[in-house]
């Protein structure tokens, strides 16, 4: 096997990432939650920023490094270090076991209830002490984190055989079959001495015909996920505002016919046809402009919930991302104004209709 050195690394470990994890929760706790987890190697200089607790060791068995968002999950209210100590309970997804003892029983039976009875007998329960709680950073990404030493031993799932006990008796057994010596590592972690060598140590490690996956990429694919997104409503508002068009245009159009005697009136009192047209015209657009005002205002309430849900999620991955939604200063301005043109627009042909009624003909309107 070659060995290659790439310059601007501070540390390098394998991955294995559990998944006969099921549920968890903690002890005394009301919630209960799924959880992700990943076993790395300590003490390889991939260890995560701490806000509380230690790191985890080698020869730790059942311990974790939690993060902040599982915690949040689970309903905990604390501060980090108050849960550092705690203990958390979990289990196995049905027909997984975390110690690989031999569990033999008959096949799944057909009945729903007798099913499902079957399964739960077949859920393996375990414990898991909170030893230090990640900060958000890129080992964040793997949400939760335990040694390659006790990963190994929870990470399986059982094969189940027939067999001939020797007396004539079909009898169903099951095998613990490792998911790590199956398949190896899936990921290796690669620390980079600074943020901004990040994309450098990813194209060296992708010279050696191998796929990266670096923040940088997960902010990417929420820039295009974002774009498509702007792009789907833009359209949609697009058409809203033509609908809206034509809501203004009736709308005055409505106003002129239930206003023929007040425009006589005026006509009659000196306005001239010039007077009505601005009095029209200026009436769409005041009703533009306030729609243009309270959009923006709605728009920031649903803003302010986008921002809570997309900040949580990059962090989940290590990004510490902040208000990805926002409203420049031009940006509302410019839909105040530009609302209020496209009212002036839609307002002229209801406002040259109103001009062109004669006088008279007003007067007489019933």
């Amino acid at each position: 096997m070659q060995c290659v050195t790439i310059p601007r690394v501070t540390g390098v470990s394998p991955v294995l990432h559990i998944g006969s994890l099921h549920t968890v929760e903690l002890v005394g706790g009301a919630k209960r939650t799924r959880m992700e987890l990943a076993a790395y190697e300590p003490e390889s200089g991939c260890d995560p920023v701490l806000v509380a607790g230690r790191s985890l060791r080698k020869d730790d068995v059942a311990k974790i490094v939690t993060s902040q968002a599982l915690l949040r999950n689970l309903g905990y209210d604390g501060d980090p270090q108050g849960a550092v100590g705690q203990i958390l309970l979990g289990t196995t997804r049905p027909g997984y076991t975390a110690w690989g003892s031999e569990v033999v029983g008959p096949p799944p039976p057909n009945d729903a209830d007798q099913y499902w009875r079957f399964l739960e007998q077949r859920v393996t329960r375990f414990e898991a002490q909170i030893i230090g709680v990640m900060a958000s950073g890129p080992t964040e990404m793997f949400m939760n984190l335990t040694n390659l030493h006790w990963g190994r031993d929870l990470n399986g799932w059982r094969e189940w055989c027939e067999e001939n006990d020797g007396s004539g008796n079909e009898v169903w057994t099951s095998v613990l079959v490792s998911e790590f010596e199956r398949r190896g590592y899936e990921t290796v972690l690669v620390m980079v001495d600074n943020v901004a060598h990040v994309q450098a140590v990813a194209g060296a490690v992708e010279n050696l015909r191998l796929g990266t996956r670096t923040a940088r990429d997960v902010l990417d694919n929420l820039a295009v996920a974002t774009r498509i997104l702007s792009l789907i409503l833009g359209a949609i508002g697009a058409v809203s505002l033509g609908v809206a068009t034509i809501g203004i245009v009736n709308t005055m159009v409505m106003a002129i016919y239930e206003r023929t005697r007040e425009i006589g009136v005026m006509r009659a009192c000196g306005a001239t046809r010039a007077t009505i047209r601005c009095l029209f015209a200026f009436e769409a657009a005041v009703l533009r402009f306030l729609g243009g005002v309270l959009d923006p205002g709605m728009s920031w309430v649903l803003a302010v919930a986008g921002n809570h849900w997309l900040n949580r999620f990059a962090e989940s991955y290590g990004v510490m991302a902040r208000n990805a939604i926002a409203f420049p200063p031009w940006l509302t301005n410019g839909v105040v104004a530009f609302t209020t043109v496209i009212g002036l627009v839609a307002g002229l042909y209801p406002a040259v209709r109103a001009a062109r009624l004669n006088p008279v003909e007003a007067l007489r309107y019933k």
